[in-house]
C-alpha cells in the first residue's frame, strides 16, 4: 500500500506543480484601474472615498502577486507599501488612495523602516467595506529578496 501511495504521489507531482497559480508581478499602474466617489459614513460623520474597481484590478483579486514600493510603518506590526516615498505618499502628499496597499504579513519577525524600497508577494484582496483598512490589502505578505 505504501508503495502504491508513493508511486501515485510521484506521478501526480508534476500535475500539482503545473496547476499551481503563478506569481503575477504587478506595478502601481495595474492598481490605478479604480475610481472613487465620496460617500457619507454616518458612524464617522464624514465623507470618505469609496472605490469602484476596474475589471483589470478585479481580475487580480485573490491572486498571488508581487509588487515593489516604499515602506511606511503605521504602528508596530502594521505596514503600508506605497508607490511613493513618505514625503509624497497618499498620507502626506498629493497621491491618491490607489497608490498604497496594506501589508498583512505572514510573519511579523522583521522590523521595517520608513522609505525602505522593497518587494513583497502575497494574495491581493480588494476592500470596499472596512474603512479602517486600505482599499488594497496584500494578505500573507512576505518580503521578496531583490
Amino acid at each position: 500500500m505504501k508503495k502504491t501511495t508513493l508511486y501515485f504521489f510521484v506521478l501526480a507531482l508534476p500535475f500539482l506543480i503545473a496547476f499551481q497559480s503563478p506569481l503575477i508581478k504587478i506595478t502601481w499602474a495595474n492598481l490605478a484601474d479604480v475610481s472613487f466617489e465620496d460617500r457619507y459614513y454616518e458612524d464617522f460623520d464624514q465623507y470618505l472615498p469609496y472605490p469602484t474597481f476596474g475589471q483589470s484590478v478585479k481580475e487580480l483579486e485573490n491572486k498571488e502577486v508581487q509588487i515593489s514600493g516604499y515602506i511606511i510603518p503605521i504602528e508596530p506590526e502594521r505596514y503600508i507599501l506605497s508607490q511613493n516615498p513618505f514625503a509624497s505618499c497618499f498620507f502626506c502628499g498629493g497621491a491618491g488612495p490607489e497608490t498604497v496597499l496594506e501589508l498583512e504579513m505572514k510573519s511579523y519577525s522583521k522590523t521595517y523602516f520608513t522609505d525602505q524600497y522593497l518587494s513583497f508577494k502575497g494574495v491581493l484582496k480588494l476592500n470596499v467595506n472596512d474603512i479602517d483598512k486600505l482599499n488594497y490589502l496584500l494578505q500573507s505578505a512576505e518580503e521578496v529578496p531583490e
